[in-house]
């Protein structure tokens, strides 16, 4: 029988697509199926269900749209009162699902496809093909839910073996049986769009030459977090930032700081006095800490917070996308960063806590609690000597254990090829995989690139840790034994670190190794054989949030980098930023980020929560 899911708002995609739709509108057939005429050109017919029954969508004069069937049953989507449009696409499934620009969405169901699963009291759920979920339960008002609000979600078994929580608030997300996501997202930390371009100047000889900007899905990300909003709300005369009142434009305004970021926008005096309201080299700006939580767990929160609400509330732990997806589908986790493991991006993701200065008792969380598929990073005590990034007994805990598999930098060993191995070893022994590497900073050493016009040049800093790229590889070779799929976060930490150091040449090098990274994953994807392809798969790259303000003076050409860079660049900034970053998608669900785009007057930007949203949408989608 035809199924109808429900009107309320959904994190559930119910296929894969990699291009928005844009604004469509929908003509009834004489054969009673419905074609959908798109603004980008594409068409598309709304499939009847297997069972016979027929369905048709019209849109209304007062902008809703009816869906009825031969089975007597209708429909109506009423979009609020601003006008919200709606557009249908056919899956992959033979389903139709209506996506409205408010969020709402409503999948029209092909029928029954997957195994029954059970449900117990405890929240388990149990399915035929041996994957398991639980529905997570956390502090009052922060229990594992989908929606946006902290509510409470209860389990509804489907006919169809699917299981639909549903929450307090009116969301849900469905959970299905056997049908594997791999995500994977690559940050660049601190990384600006100028630094991008730089890279891609100085290896390639022109401007959007790096992997990522091939993608299909291309967008900008606003990063503000409750400080900063703040910071413009006073200077605007406004209110403090309240997560149900809140105005967007508040936290980034398009009129002022640009429907672009630099250097796709001038460099105007409205845009430095937007970037620097007081005047100097500071600026309102999130932190990473609290520009992680965002992506991780759909949070707005204070810098500083690692997975936990503003204003530091006893009971504040937010779960994360990692924690939500490891829970309901029984996916794999894992976190790679070229800085160390318990630093603000990679602890958002995997641990909470009310300060990202709390090194050791993030690790801690990280490696007794959390204990994610795999942790890859640095903070090795012995290179960095006098370090809090890890206690010495849990340390030594790892060393002794036979519940991880565990491999540390030595000197005369390369990194690569040990890590490596012990991610082999981890896959064949099912074991949790960690890796402890790093440097005299606590990072990966620095890669270099030299002076050599016309023929760029790039060298990887220590064999004795494995570069970002072959970490990568190392932790897909781990996760990818999971048949539920997984979850992987990927930084490159150490723009961040350049970017404050004015450091132009070490951020050069450092987002080629990001490049790399990139490539090295998509080959992984492409590579035959395996059950990982991008009808499955979806790379996502980003930023958390610019940092100094790179300005191009004179342009670089191909493999140029002089020793004296005053004549051809300069850095505006102190440190962090309120400026756009990008956003760079291929693969399964690239369209759940157009989804939770926000529309500004002449611009559509996604906001860094989105990202939670989006990767939700992908993980638990069908």
């Amino acid at each position: 029988m035809f199924r109808l899911t429900g009107l309320m708002l959904v994190l559930f995609v119910a296929a894969c697509s990699t291009d928005p739709p844009g604004t469509c509108s929908v003509e009834e057939n004489d054969d009673g199926s419905s074609t959908v005429t798109c603004s980008d050109g594409t068409t598309t017919t709304l499939v009847l269900p297997a069972d016979g029954t027929s369905c048709s969508v019209a849109e209304n004069d007062d902008g809703s749209s009816t869906i009825t069937c031969s089975d007597g049953t209708t429909t109506t989507l009423v979009p609020p009162a601003d006008g919200t449009s709606c557009s249908v696409a056919e899956n992959d499934d033979g389903s139709s699902t209506i996506t409205c620009s408010d969020g709402t969405r409503v999948t029209l169901s092909g029928g029954a496809d997957g195994e029954a699963c059970s449900v117990a009291q405890s929240g388990l759920i149990t399915c035929p093909d041996g994957s398991s979920y639980t529905l997570l339960e956390g502090p009052p008002g922060q229990s594992g839910t989908p929606g946006e609000n902290g509510l409470s979600c209860g389990l509804e078994e489907q006919a169809d073996g699917a299981i639909l929580l549903v929450c307090q608030d009116g969301s849900s997300a469905m959970v299905r049986p056997g049908n594997r996501r791999h995500i994977i997202l690559i940050i660049g930390g601190g990384m600006e769009p100028a630094n991008e371009i730089a890279a891609s100047r100085y290896y390639y000889g022109e401007d959007f030459a790096l992997q990522h900007h091939d993608f299909p899905y291309q967008a900008y990300v606003t990063t503000w977090d409750v400080n900063s909003y703040d910071a413009y709300a006073t200077l605007a005369s406004k209110p403090a930032f309240n997560p149900a009142t809140f105005d967007w434009t508040v936290g980034y305004d398009p009129a002022r700081g640009g429907q672009l970021p630099y250097p796709l926008q001038e460099d105007t005096a409205t845009l430095q006095d937007y970037i620097f309201p007081y005047g100097n080299a500071t600026s309102p700006s999130t932190d990473s800490a609290s520009a992680a939580t965002a992506m991780a767990t759909g949070y707005k929160t204070d810098s500083g917070n690692i997975a936990w609400l503003p204003g530091d509330p006893v009971d504040g732990s937010i779960f994360t996308s990692m924690e939500l997806l490891r829970a309901w589908r029984g996916m794999g986790i894992g976190v790679v960063s070229s800085v160390p493991f318990s630093h603000a991006t990679p602890a958002a993701f995997i641990s909470h806590n009310i300060s990202r200065s709390n090194y050791a008792s993030i690790a801690h969380e990280i490696i007794i609690q959390t204990r994610p598929d795999v942790v890859i990073g640095g903070g090795h005590p012995t290179y960095y000597p006098g370090n809090t990034y890890i206690s010495s007994s849990d340390l030594s805990y790892l060393e002794s254990t036979t519940d991880y598999v565990y491999v540390g930098r030595t000197d005369g060993v390369d990194g690569g090829q040990t890590l490596m191995a012990a991610a082999q070893l981890a896959a064949a022994g099912n074991l949790p995989l960690l890796g402890l590497f790093g440097g005299s900073g606590g990072g990966f050493e620095t890669p270099t690139v030299t002076h050599s016009p016309g023929s760029p040049t790039y060298q990887q800093g220590s064999d004795e840790n494995p570069d970002l790229p072959e970490a990568a590889q190392a932790a897909l070779t781990r996760l990818q034994t999971n048949a539920n799929g997984f979850f992987l976060m990927i930084e490159q930490g150490e723009i961040d670190w350049a970017n404050h150091n004015h450091d132009y040449k070490s951020m050069v090098a450092l987002v080629l190794e990001l490049n790399q990274t990139v490539q090295a994953v998509v080959n992984y994807v492409n590579q035959p054989g395996d059950a990982i392809d991008w009808s499955n798969t979806t790379l996502v790259v980003t930023s958390d949030h610019t940092n100094g303000a790179l300005r191009f003076v004179s342009p670089l050409g191909l493999g140029e980098m002089p020793d004296d860079l005053s004549s051809y660049v300069n850095y505006k900034a102190n440190g962090h930023t309120n400026e756009l970053v990008s956003l760079s998608v291929q693969g399964c669900g690239a369209g759940a980020f157009w989804r939770y785009a926000r529309n500004y007057p002449g611009a559509v930007l996604v906001d860094n929560t989105a990202i939670f949203r989006a990767v939700l949408d992908i993980g638990l989608g069908q």
